[in-house]
């Protein structure tokens, strides 16, 4: 199970300023960019491939490769924490 979120900000030391200012410390985070720089923002590959649109946004996948959780990280307590427990305890 992975839980991540994906930062489509287009300067790296930007997102990483606004997680360090709101102590977004319970989820690993990921920069989306292509290979050579000129994808970014909506157009970057995981955007594209996640099909995102509100930012942030997190998402709790399964050994499967099943999209749990897609959302807010500000849920996390509420939405995704019990998803993760329920999934802990059929292991």
């Amino acid at each position: 199970m992975a839980y991540f979120a994906v930062s489509i900000d287009t300067v790296r030391a930007r997102a990483a300023r606004e997680i360090a200012r709101r102590k977004i410390t319970n989820i690993h985070h990921l920069w989306s960019v292509s290979p050579d720089g000129t994808q970014v923002g909506y157009q970057s590959p995981a955007a594209r491939i996640l099909g995102m649109k509100p930012i942030p946004e997190c998402y709790l996948i399964d050994r499967d490769g099943k999209i749990l959780f897609r959302g807010h990280p500000d849920f996390f307590e509420d939405e995704v924490a019990p998803l993760i427990n329920a999934r802990v305890k059929n292991w």
